[in-house]
Formats: C-alpha cells, sequence, structure tokens
C-alpha cells in the first residue's frame, strides 16, 4: 500500500506540473495566434502594401497548423503583386498546381525545370505539352538554350522507343534549335549535331545542311560577339547597383530591339524577359518591352498586365493595358471598367497627380469607344473622385465629359447638363481665357444658339484677366460671320476697342503716347497693316519690358520641355504667390513653336525667391533650370577710325616738338581729365612723332575729345591735335616686350658652322668647268680645214680633234649679233 500510494502520489505530482507547462504554452500560443491574426487582418485592409504582405507570410510560416491560411496568403498575395523565384518555390510546396501560374511573372529558369522533371511516364500528351512551354519560354535564351534542348532530346531519348521515329524528332529539335543561333555555345550545338549524325544510317545526308549551319554561325559571329560583351557587363555587374544595371540591360535591350529583323523577334523578347525579370521594379524597362510589342502589332495584353502589377507607379502599363483591351477585343467594356474602377479605389493612388490624369483620359476613352453612355458617366464619376482636390485634372475631366455629351439638337438652346458641366469649369478658370476659348468652341460645336454663344463671349470678356483683348476680338469675329443683327457688332467692337486702349494706356509709356494713338487707330480701323503692327507694337512691348525688368520679381526658366504651356507653369508656381504675368518666348508667331524659355513675374519678391528654391526639381521628364531674371547690361558702342576699333581711355596726340616729354605731354592733358599715364613714340624715325595718353575708365574720352576740340591745347609752345587711339599705353608697352624678345631670341641664336668639305671634294671643284653653248645646231658654223688622219684599223680616215686653248673661245660659241643671224636667213 506504502508503495501504491508512493507511486500515486508521484504520478498526481507528474500530471500537476504537466498541467503546468500547458497552461503557459496555450498562452503564448493564444499571444502568438493574436499578432499572426493582426498581421493577416492588416494585409487584408491594404491588398496593395506589399510589406504588409511580407510580414503576414512570415507570421503564417512558422507553423504548420497555419498552413490552409498560407495558402490562401499566398493567393491574395499573388492577386496583387509579382512573386520572387524564393516565394514561388514556397508557395508550390503548398500547392504543386499553382506552378503554371509562376510564368505569368518572371522568366524564371528554375520554375520551367521544376515543370518537366517529374513527368508522367504514361501521360505522353501531357509531357509534350509541358515541353513546348518549356522550349518556347528558353528555347531562345542566352544561356539556357544548350541546357534544355539537352534535356530535351534526354526525354525523346527515354520516351520514344522507335528508332526512326526517334531519329527524327532528334533531328528536327537539332534543326530547330540551329535555326537562330544566337545563344552561348551554338558552335558546340554544331558539333554535337555532327557527332550525333555520324552513327546515322546515312551520314552524308545531313553534310549540306550542317555546312548551311556552319555559314550562318560564321556569318553571325560579329552579332554574336557583341552580344557576348553585353552577357559579361551583365555578369560583371553589381546586383545592389540597381541604377547600374538598369542602364546595361537597357542598353543591350535597345541593342537587340535596332537589330530584331536579324535576331529575330524571339531572341529580342527573350532578352526583355530577362531584363524585366532581373530589374523588375524598372519602369523604363517595361515601357520599352510594350513599346516593341506595340511597334510589331504583337499581342501585349498578358505582358500589360504584368506591367501593371510591377510598377503601378508608372503611367505607360496602364494607358497599354486599357488599349490593348480594348485592341485584341478579348475583354468587355465591364472588364476595362473594373480596371479603372480597382485604380480609382486604390488609397494611396500608386500614380501621382499628372500620371493619374493621363491614366484616367485613356481609361475613360477606352470605355466610351466600348461601353454605353451610362457606363461612361459612371466612369467619369469615378475618374473626377480619383483626382481629389487637383482642380486641373478635375476641369480636364469635365471638359471631356462636356464633349462625351450626345449632341441633340433643341430648338430652346443647350442641355441642362452640358451647362451644368461647364459652369464647374468656369468657376474655378474664369481668369483664363483658353477656358472660355474651349467652352465657346464646345457651345458651337453642340448646336448652342447664337444668343447663347454671345452670351458667354460677354462673360469671358468681363472676366478674364489675362488676355480679355483676344477674347474680345474673336467675339468681333463672331458677331461678323454669324451675329443676327448689327447691333451685336458694334457692341462687341465697342469692348474690343475698349479694352485695346486699356491695354495701351496702362503698357505705353508717356513718350509715346502720340505713337500709340496713331497704331491704335489703325488697329480699330480692322486694316490687315495695322494688325500687323499691334502685334510688332506687342512684342517690342515684351522687349521693352523685359530690359526694364530691375524689381527682382522675375525668375527666367531655360531648357524647358517643348510642349509645356502657360497653363503647366501657373499650376507649378501657384505655391509660391500670385503670379502677375507668365511669357513664353516662341520661334515665330505663325508656327506657335515654344523655344523651351519663359519669363514668370510675381507680385513680390518673396514670390520670385520661392520660385528659385525649386531649381533642378524635375517638371514633365526634365529638371528645372531657373535663374533671377536681370535685365541685359548695354555694352558701349563701338567708335572706329576708319576700319580699326579705337580705345575707350586713351587719345592720339600729335604735331609736338622733339624736345617734348612724357612728363610735359602728362602735365598738358591732366587739366582735362584723370590722365594716368603717356608715351611718345617714333622719336628714331623723326618724322612721325606722336604720343598716347591714357586715362582712367570713369573719365569720358568723348567728352574730352570735345572739350579739346573746343580749346587750342599745346605743349612746349606747339599747337597739337588730338583723336581717338587704336590702342591704349598698357597694349602699346606689352606689343614692344614681346617684339624685343623675338628680337633677341633671334640675336642670341648661334650661327650653325659650314661642314668642311673632303680633300676629293675640294679637288673636284677645282676643276674648271666646261663651257657649253645655248646656240643651236642647225645655226653652228661648219667645221672647215679640217685634219684627217688613217687609223690604220677601219681602212678610212678620221678627222683629228685639235683642243683648243683654254684660253680661246671656239668662234662657233660665241654671241651672235642681230645681223649675223639676219645673214644665216638669207
Amino acid at each position: 500500500m506504502k508503495d501504491m500510494d508512493d507511486g500515486s502520489s508521484s504520478s498526481s505530482s507528474f500530471d500537476s506540473d504537466d498541467e503546468g507547462d500547458v497552461g503557459e504554452e496555450s498562452v503564448e500560443s493564444s499571444d502568438k495566434h493574436k499578432l499572426v491574426m493582426e498581421a493577416v487582418c492588416k494585409s487584408c485592409e491594404n491588398p496593395y502594401d506589399y510589406n504588409l504582405h511580407l510580414s503576414a507570410l512570415s507570421a503564417l510560416s512558422g507553423d504548420r497548423v497555419y498552413a490552409s491560411q498560407l495558402e490562401q496568403q499566398f493567393e491574395r498575395f499573388h492577386e496583387a503583386f509579382p512573386l520572387s523565384l524564393e516565394l514561388w518555390l514556397q508557395y508550390i510546396e503548398l500547392n504543386p498546381e499553382k506552378l503554371p501560374e509562376a510564368f505569368q511573372d518572371y522568366l524564371l529558369p528554375a520554375l520551367y525545370y521544376k515543370y518537366v522533371d517529374d513527368l508522367d511516364d504514361d501521360d505522353a500528351k501531357d509531357a509534350e505539352v509541358r515541353w513546348s512551354v518549356v522550349l518556347r519560354a528558353l528555347g531562345s535564351h542566352w544561356t539556357e538554350c544548350e541546357n534544355v534542348y539537352h534535356l530535351y532530346r534526354a526525354f525523346l531519348t527515354d520516351s520514344i522507343d522507335d528508332a526512326a521515329t526517334l531519329n527524327a524528332r532528334v533531328r528536327s529539335s537539332y534543326q530547330g534549335q540551329l535555326l537562330n543561333p544566337y545563344f552561348e555555345g551554338s558552335d558546340r550545338v554544331l558539333s554535337e549535331y555532327r557527332a550525333w549524325s555520324q552513327y546515322q544510317p546515312n551520314p552524308a545526308d545531313f553534310t549540306g545542311e550542317q555546312d548551311s549551319i556552319q555559314r550562318r554561325i560564321h556569318s553571325a559571329s560579329p552579332l554574336l560577339a557583341k552580344m557576348q560583351t553585353f552577357e559579361r557587363n551583365l555578369d560583371k555587374a553589381d546586383a545592389a547597383d540597381v541604377s547600374a544595371l538598369q542602364t546595361l540591360w537597357l542598353e543591350y535591350a535597345n541593342f537587340v530591339v535596332s537589330r530584331v529583323s536579324t535576331l529575330g523577334c524571339g531572341v529580342v523578347v527573350s532578352v526583355l524577359e530577362r531584363s524585366v525579370a532581373a530589374v523588375c521594379l524598372s519602369g523604363e524597362l517595361w515601357g520599352r518591352y510594350l513599346t516593341f510589342l506595340q511597334d510589331k502589332r504583337m499581342k501585349c495584353l498578358d505582358v500589360a498586365k504584368r506591367a501593371v502589377r510591377n510598377v503601378p507607379f508608372e503611367s505607360a502599363p496602364w494607358v497599354a493595358l486599357f488599349v490593348s483591351m480594348e485592341m485584341e477585343g478579348s475583354t468587355s467594356a465591364e472588364a476595362i471598367h473594373q480596371v479603372g474602377a480597382d485604380l480609382c479605389g486604390r488609397q494611396p493612388s500608386p500614380l501621382d497627380q499628372e500620371k493619374r490624369l493621363e491614366v484616367l483620359l485613356a481609361f475613360c476613352d477606352a470605355v466610351r469607344r466600348s461601353g454605353s453612355h451610362e457606363v461612361l458617366l459612371q466612369a467619369f464619376t469615378m475618374s473626377k473622385a480619383a483626382m481629389g482636390d487637383w482642380v486641373v485634372g478635375k476641369c480636364a475631366l469635365l471638359m471631356y465629359e462636356s464633349k462625351c455629351e450626345p449632341i441633340v439638337q433643341r430648338t430652346s438652346g443647350l442641355q441642362p447638363r452640358w451647362v451644368e458641366l461647364w459652369d464647374e469649369v468656369l468657376q474655378h478658370r474664369s481668369h483664363e481665357v483658353c477656358a472660355w476659348q474651349s467652352c465657346i468652341s464646345e457651345c458651337l460645336r453642340v448646336g448652342g444658339t447664337v444668343e447663347e454663344t454671345r452670351g458667354y463671349f460677354k462673360r469671358g470678356v468681363a472676366a478674364a484677366t489675362d488676355y480679355p483683348v483676344v477674347l474680345a476680338e474673336a467675339w468681333v469675329v463672331f458677331e461678323r460671320e454669324l451675329g443676327d443683327h448689327v447691333q451685336f457688332w458694334i457692341e462687341a467692337k465697342r469692348h474690343y476697342a475698349l479694352l485695346l486702349r486699356q491695354y495701351y494706356v496702362s503698357e505705353v509709356s508717356s513718350s509715346d503716347k502720340s505713337e500709340s494713338r496713331k497704331r491704335l487707330l489703325a488697329a480699330e480701323d480692322g486694316s490687315k497693316t495695322g494688325k500687323k503692327e499691334v502685334l510688332d507694337r506687342r512684342q517690342a512691348e515684351y522687349k521693352k519690358q523685359r530690359l526694364s525688368d530691375d524689381t527682382n520679381k522675375t525668375v527666367f526658366l531655360c531648357e524647358l520641355d517643348k510642349a509645356i504651356t502657360k497653363d503647366d507653369l501657373l499650376d507649378l508656381f501657384a505655391s509660391c504667390g500670385h503670379v502677375t504675368d507668365v511669357r513664353m518666348l516662341l520661334r515665330n508667331r505663325e508656327s506657335q513653336a515654344s523655344r523651351g524659355m519663359a519669363y514668370v513675374e510675381f507680385d513680390s519678391e518673396a514670390g520670385a525667391e520661392c520660385a528659385l528654391k525649386l531649381d533642378k526639381q524635375p517638371f514633365h521628364g526634365t529638371p528645372l533650370n531657373i535663374k533671377p531674371s536681370h535685365p541685359p547690361t548695354k555694352k558701349p558702342p563701338v567708335v572706329k577710325d576708319g576700319v580699326w576699333k579705337t580705345n575707350g581711355s586713351t587719345i592720339y596726340v600729335s604735331g609736338f616738338g622733339d624736345a617734348t616729354s612724357e612728363s610735359s605731354l602728362l602735365s598738358a592733358f591732366a587739366k582735362f581729365g584723370n590722365a594716368k599715364s603717356a608715351m611718345i613714340l617714333g622719336r628714331k624715325q623723326k618724322k612721325n612723332i606722336y604720343g598716347l595718353v591714357e586715362f582712367t575708365p570713369e573719365d569720358n574720352v568723348d567728352a574730352i575729345l570735345q572739350m579739346l576740340g573746343s580749346t587750342n591745347v599745346h605743349v612746349d609752345g606747339a599747337k597739337v591735335l588730338v583723336k581717338r587711339a587704336r590702342f591704349s599705353v598698357v597694349e602699346m608697352l606689352e606689343q614692344q616686350a614681346k617684339t624685343k624678345s623675338t628680337q633677341k631670341q633671334h640675336k642670341n641664336k648661334p650661327d650653325q658652322p659650314r661642314a668642311a668639305l673632303p680633300e676629293s671634294d675640294t679637288t673636284m671643284h677645282k676643276k674648271p668647268r666646261l663651257a657649253f653653248s645655248m646656240v643651236p645646231r642647225s645655226l653652228k658654223a661648219p667645221k672647215v680645214n679640217q685634219p684627217f688622219r688613217d687609223d690604220g684599223q677601219s681602212g678610212g680616215t678620221r678627222p683629228v680633234v685639235v683642243a683648243a686653248p683654254r684660253h680661246e673661245v671656239d668662234p662657233s660659241t660665241h654671241m651672235k649679233s642681230n645681223d649675223e643671224f639676219r645673214k644665216l636667213y638669207k
């Protein structure tokens, strides 16, 4: 009994300890479960937060209890974002049937190999389908092409028993692989093909085909070498330096796209797929991929969907998605509307204001062309709500919505809905002439009456603050062409003249009032000459205002995008203060082409200082270049002496005597200004002695010369002549120093001694020179009385040559006179 009691007591104590441990573990598991559920709930509430999804996956991955929840979390994650290779391997381990969905994200060779690793030997059809998918994806891959075809041929060897069928399939695989030999190891594959063909029944049947492939590879060798260089650079690149890696891939993509006619679309698509897989968050690479597909008119719907999942912060993939959904015709208007609703419902929006407006306009375009008017109104409602408080974006959508209103001919005038939309637009932009111009053009387009259009003209002329005279001039043209009574034309003419007069009163200075009145009257006559003069005058006023801009309230912008308008600059500087004027510089008035420069004037210096802080900030894809606007400094006029430019601080003096010194010359002109130096030149010639007197730059040489012209100037008793000098004293001293240094170099240059001639040469030169006659042979006198002698050898006689003495000259060689020449020709 005692033993039993001891045993029972011991067992009871063990049980109590075990229950205490279970209680602590249950508390810990409860806390862990709470943290896991919180992470999952946060990811569900924010489905487009990438980090929250990763946190939920990390929390669920620690325990097998959450296996089903982990699979659901992966599914939610993949609906919003593409998965990396590591995440896909973990997801496939939970559900192997999800592997084909991985091919919709990136080109990951490891997943394709996994797709054909565990094939069912009994299901040959499924195996062929899988291998076709893998070969289509990796058959043009630079590094994987050789390996994937090697595995494919091994699969054929293992799965086909008939020798003839096997040989035909293997040969076809070699032909398909080497048809486009732009991959690493194409020469090795050809060598393998040659070796394999030697074991076939008729090896000679393969010779012509293999020689053709050899020539194809040889002709492709320069392009293969360039591609090899790109691949080596990519292998050496640091994966952490995303910017450098993106630049390399972009250069590689542009290279292969430019040679698509040689490489083929398969190689280009393979390079583009590898680039977006390597730098998945690169908007430029995805945009290059989509542009290539659109240029080649290939299907890009799937690529656009992938691009939107990877770079939702770029506008190009969204626009390409809507365009491809409409072009390929596989989706309905409701599907397009669903994509737009998904975009509008994202909070916060992945796009900035300008890109969001671009995408929403493309969304409304697609709905308008493929859906009903009711669906279009819903799209406009969602789009305006997605623009938030951005007035410019809302107004753009409102204008577009007004254009999409169906045109119904009504005798009573405009439709109330159209009027309501435009009233809302004009409520925000009533001070801009361009808004009133758009409203009036739309009023005429939808069939507004003359009276309704006239009402908008009246309201616009009264409300516009930038260029109301432009709107008034258009009103005059409207009444002349479409007005129903002459009194309305007179009224418009009166408003135009009043605004034009107010403009000149505020802009034209008092000195030009008489001339401006003449130009104003010429403009009021409506003649073409007057209108041209008004435009020229307006341009002159702009230039005048530019030159007088010294209040530090204006900034100058350059290197702007040529597509930037005045409204864009007003929106840009709205936060800096009230903008009084924006002047866009145009190439000419006819084309209205921008020069990429503008002046922006504020009502205070603080506004200009605030605008200068926006320098180097990105705007429409380029950094801003903002500088203070200063009037250009006027250069002094150039005075010339003939063709020579004269010096502005020195005068030329001549007419004094030889005994005059530089000090006396300086003292003679010191009373006319601050003469700082003098110089006398030409003493060595003693003919043209002149002097230079240099004054300080502050002195006005023309005023000094005017004073000297009215006063007889004498230097040491001699009256002198003065004028502007061509050079200053300093310049003359520098020129003299330069001349002396040049002369000194020539003087110090040692003479080169002549090399002594050898003795043989001296003796040769001591020999007497032969005298040659320049008289033609026909004019020479014949030789007479020439002695002959018998040589005893030739059997005849030879004339004896008698050497004349050295001092005697042959008479036949002396210079003949004219009379002697005449005698010869008689």
